[in-house]
């Protein structure tokens, strides 16, 4: 039913919201289209934004990935370096060149070289955030105030993370190995080896999330 609108479309993330709306980040159109389960489109995200230091600027530039988290907050990681805010009304609430999220949007030109490429959230407690330029994984407040950073060693080039369980995975594709951490960025686990055996029943799904099997 969606396979004629999009021919000619880059898609980069999809979610899928209570089970019948699902949002699609589209990098060719800059914007990200809600449907409803059956086909039918709802609505697009996109909105031209302006301060003292940027006019008329698209507030999604190629989306990597989205995110929505039981506050019913949208969070899109752009390829612009920012993550945009938006509640589903479609309001625009908030653009943040670093990671100050939801109450902040000044420019940080110190921090426009760090490439948000994935973002997963414990509701009202952390907000964690993958970073590319070079990889990184931030750790913030559920208001945005930062908590630690973690460096990675070269050997380690993350892929995707998920919050699950009260513990962030994030997966290296270097290693074929999967890392886990607690909500303060402590590495508790290591799942897997270089050969990618995996110690845990985990399986890699649609959008590049991680199901856990019960």
């Amino acid at each position: 039913m969606y396979n004629h609108i999009f021919t000619r479309d880059i898609i980069s993330s999809i979610f899928v919201y209570q089970s019948q709306f699902v949002y699609i980040a589209n990098q060719s159109k800059n914007c990200i289209q809600l449907y409803h389960q059956s086909g039918l489109p709802l609505n697009i995200f996109t909105k031209t934004y302006g301060n003292d230091y940027l006019q008329n600027y698209n507030a999604i530039q190629k989306p990597t990935k989205i995110f929505i988290d039981k506050n019913n907050f949208l969070y899109v990681c752009n390829q612009n370096h920012n993550i945009t805010l938006f509640n589903l009304n479609n309001s625009l609430l908030q653009i943040s060149f670093h990671t100050k999220l939801p109450s902040n949007d000044y420019l940080d030109t110190s921090l426009l070289h760090l490439q948000p490429i994935d973002i997963s959230i414990k509701e009202n407690e952390r907000i964690f955030v993958l970073y590319s330029n070079p990889y990184k994984l931030g750790i913030y407040t559920y208001d945005g105030d930062k908590i630690h950073t973690i460096e990675f060693d070269t050997h380690i080039i993350p892929n995707f993370i998920q919050y699950y369980n009260n513990f962030l995975y994030l997966y290296n594709t270097n290693k074929h190995s999967f890392h886990k951490y607690d909500k303060n960025g402590i590495c508790t686990n290591f799942i897997g080896d270089d050969f990618g055996n995996e110690t845990l029943n985990i399986d890699i799904k649609k959008n590049n999330k991680i199901l856990f099997i019960q």
